[in-house]
Formats: C-alpha cells, structure tokens, sequence
C-alpha cells in the first residue's frame, strides 16, 4: 500500500515515506521479538531479521525504480548508511568499555564462586537498537556476547542490501523484456529511457551498498579481529539456508502478486479495471 502510494506522490512526499519504511521494519522486529522469544527463544531471531530485512530491500528496490527526483535517492542512501553507522558505532563504544574494570563486591564474588560452572541463557532482541541499548548497559563479560549477535545481524543485513538491488535489476529486466502489460509498474515505461533510469539507480544503489559493506567488513576488522565475517555469515547460512531462500522466493511472489493489475492490486491506484464493465 505504502509502495502505491509512493509510486504516485510527489517529490517530497516521496522523501518522507522512506523514513515510514525504517519505522515500519523497527516496528516489525520490535512485535516479532515480543511474539517469538518467548517461545522459541533467541535462535529463530536471525531468520526473522533476516525476512524483515528481505522485504524492507525488496520493496525499496521497487521503489527505486520509479524515484522522481535524485534527492529522493539521496534520502534512502543516507539513511541506510546513517543506520549502518549506528551498528558500528555501538560495537566501537562495546569495544572501548571490554577493557575497564569493574569492581565486584564480596556477595558477588562468593556467588560467583559457587555458580562460576553454570552457564545462563541471555535472550536477545532482533532489532539492532535495541540490542544496542543492551550492549551499553551490560558487564564486560556478557557484552562481547551481545557484540558477536549485533555483527551476526549486521553481516546478514549487508548480505541483503546487496544480493537485493543485483536480484531486482534481474526480475525488472526480464519483465520488460517479455513485454509484460499485466505488470503495473513495467507497463509504465513507455520508452528505453525509463528503463535505463531504473537499471541506473539500482546500480548505483549497489555499488553504495558493496561500498559500505566493504568499509563495515575493514570497521569490524579493525574493532573486532576475533570476529570472522565469512564464518559469522557462513553460520548463518548454514543454520537458515533454506528458510533464506524459501522466504525469499516467497517475497518476491507476493511483491509480484501485488503488482499485477490481475489480481486487483494495482499499484498505481487507478484501478482502471473497475471501468471496463464486462468488456476485454
């Protein structure tokens, strides 16, 4: 709904939905945590950053497609990096604080002594925000825990921004190459200009995203050389591979289902076929 709208406003309202997007996801994680967690606790929390991640890229990359004006992009770049930079910078602050010493009571220090053997189990939260909140306010012990967690969905966020924009400029292509009229959004490109000003922007949305995943790959490096970003992500993989790809196979279904005139949920709002009374 959100993505019709967008396809049909302004420029500067264009601009402003872009935040609703990032609210949207936040708003997501945030309700996911609170349903999962207590049941499944936290190891189902990557895949479902992951889907939540995979639909916010796929309906951006949509959009980008059919931006009107530059500063429009300009906004969606920002706030992404803006994002990104928060993560790193929460892992910095983890990182400077590893190293103080706290001081430990005698009560502490006796029950530490008598459970030092037992392990506990720390739920942790999807959303980066929050987990960052956690970071700044747990002990040296537990927040390389919390820091290890925050790269995991880091790297898998990067992971997506740029797999994303590579598998949209191949579905688009492929529509209009077909010459695909029931497709809400392809139908309206009217010349190969509108075409190359779409593969244009995504492609350049790539190449931010590859260079931003590579300056996070030398930041966390740099912060954390234990940390091993291909087999941090190779976990992942390993761990959700296949719900990675059926969720994805299955978002970009639905994005197409909604954008084929159809099935009744024209994008661009017009619903034109609400007029044709019964003819073809």
């Amino acid at each position: 709904i959100l993505g019709g709208i967008f396809f049909q406003a302004n420029i500067i309202l264009q601009a402003c939905l872009i935040p609703v997007f990032f609210a949207i996801r936040s708003w997501f994680e945030y309700k996911a945590d609170a349903i999962i967690t207590n049941t499944f606790g936290s190891d189902k929390l990557p895949f479902l950053s992951f889907y939540g991640v995979m639909l916010h890229e796929i309906c951006l990359s949509v959009m980008i497609t059919s931006i009107k004006h530059p500063l429009v992009f300009v906004t969606l770049v920002l706030a992404d990096v803006f994002e990104n930079a928060f993560c790193l910078w929460s892992l910095s602050r983890s990182k400077a604080s590893s190293g103080t010493v706290v001081p430990v009571e005698d009560d502490s220090l006796r029950n530490r002594t008598s459970t030092q053997n037992k392990k506990s189990l720390t739920k942790r939260s999807s959303s980066v925000f929050s987990l960052a909140k956690d970071l700044r306010e747990s002990k040296a012990e537990s927040s390389e825990g919390t820091a290890l967690f925050i790269t995991a969905i880091l790297l898998q966020r990067e992971m997506c921004e740029t797999i994303v924009p590579m598998q949209a400029a191949f579905v688009m292509s492929i529509l209009y190459a077909s010459n695909v009229k029931s497709n809400s959004m392809v139908s309206q490109w009217t010349s190969n200009d509108d075409y190359i000003q779409a593969m244009t922007y995504l492609g350049i949305d790539l190449s931010v995203e590859m260079f931003v995943f590579a300056g996070t790959l030398m930041v966390l490096k740099r912060i954390y050389p234990r940390f091993s970003a291909f087999r941090i992500l190779m976990g992942l993989v390993r761990s959700s591979g296949a719900l990675m790809f059926s969720s994805t196979i299955l978002t970009w279904t639905t994005i197409l289902i909604f954008q084929n005139t159809l099935s009744g949920l024209d994008l661009s709002l017009k619903f034109e076929w609400l007029d044709c009374n019964g003819n073809n």
